[in-house]
């Protein structure tokens, strides 16, 4: 799975939680990875680390919002995107880079 396809999951999982206001980013780990997630080394897993990557990018790109407590949320955005994830990807990938922004 690539990271667009990572971020498009994660964004499901928000959709389907949307009415559970108290959606923890521990809660959220808990369903995206089930019994990894109650492995010991889980914390400081790599698998773990990738839900963070994913959460904070779709933050970013105001897909997701993180509430008090460490608590998210899909926005509206991250709803269309989630619908038509074709057109949010491709807007994304046809800006326009300047030289600094390429290196």
């Amino acid at each position: 799975m690539d990271f667009i396809d990572w971020c498009h999951h994660v964004l499901g999982t928000l959709e389907e939680q949307r009415f559970h206001s108290h959606l923890s980013d521990y809660a959220l780990q808990e369903m995206l990875f089930r019994e990894v997630a109650k492995q010991p080394q889980f914390q400081e897993s790599r698998i773990r680390h990738s839900m963070f990557d994913a959460l904070w990018a779709m933050r970013d790109a105001g897909l997701a919002e993180e509430g008090n407590h460490r608590k998210w949320k899909i926005t509206p955005l991250g709803r269309k995107a989630l619908s038509d994830p074709i057109e949010f990807w491709s807007d994304i990938c046809a800006v326009q880079l300047d030289a600094e922004e390429e290196n």
